[in-house]
């Protein structure tokens, strides 16, 4: 497989990742552009590129991985699968954190029609052919 200019592989990330570990404990401009390659490249599958807070999820995801890099542990070989991982799981908790918003706002909306249509003393007949607002 030939390597792009932005491949983001094994050897090259745990070379980077032991100069966290060793000297400074500073994170590498190389290593900060290689939390976002992958980031941008995951959240452009296509299971999570139809999001319209996708921008957000990736920039949230690079710097979870910021983050969670002293965390590392130097011993293990892959740290690409590691790194992986944690931008999947955030990509998944913020999805949920958002149709968790999106269903406390719709649950709101209902409550204030419902309100107002209490108010007003508004009546809907239910029948075959009309549905009740929720």
């Amino acid at each position: 497989m030939k390597k792009g200019k932005y491949y983001v592989n094994n050897k090259d990330m745990l070379e980077e990742l032991q100069h966290i570990h060793g000297d400074d404990g500073y994170i590498s401009e190389k290593l900060h552009l290689m939390f976002f390659d992958m980031a941008k490249g995951i959240g452009t599958k296509g299971r999570f590129s139809g999001y319209t807070w996708i921008d957000d999820m990736i920039s949230d995801a690079y710097l979870k991985c910021c983050n969670v890099a002293h965390k590392f542990n130097i011993e293990r070989t892959n740290p690409y699968g590691y790194f992986t991982t944690v931008i999947h799981h955030y990509f998944y908790d913020a999805i949920k954190a958002e149709k968790n918003q999106k269903n406390i706002k719709e649950k709101l909306r209902e409550d204030q029609i419902s309100q107002l249509y209490h108010r007003y003393g508004i009546q809907f007949k239910v029948n075959a052919t009309t549905k009740a607002p929720k």
